[in-house]
């Protein structure tokens, strides 16, 4: 886990972020990049105000809409931030906040 200089397309990114905006439980966003059995993937953390199974598909269903016909170069994997442990542990890393409820 950690910094990514292979960040998502500004183009890509706006897609995302207008696709959060739709969704009131989202609160906030992260990137980073990750290698697990030598692939690496871009994981965009997300950080929910309730998390149950239909908010979380909530937030998969925003991300598929947003990348739909999109040439993304790497593997995006998606992780929930569902304690302050794990949020501490992605800001850590140097992810880069993508989404901000509010902002």
């Amino acid at each position: 886990m950690g910094t990514t200089n292979n960040l998502l397309e500004s183009s890509v990114a706006q897609k995302l972020i207008a696709q959060f905006q739709r969704i009131e439980n989202i609160e906030e966003v992260y990137q980073y990049g990750q290698t697990m059995n030598d692939v690496f993937s871009i994981v965009l953390g997300i950080k929910l105000q309730e998390y149950s199974d239909k908010e979380k598909e909530a937030a998969i269903n925003a991300i598929k809409t947003a990348l739909k016909g999109e040439e993304i170069k790497h593997v995006i994997d998606v992780s929930f931030i569902e304690d302050e442990e794990d949020s501490l542990a992605i800001q850590k890393v140097g992810s880069t906040l993508v989404y901000k409820k509010g902002v």
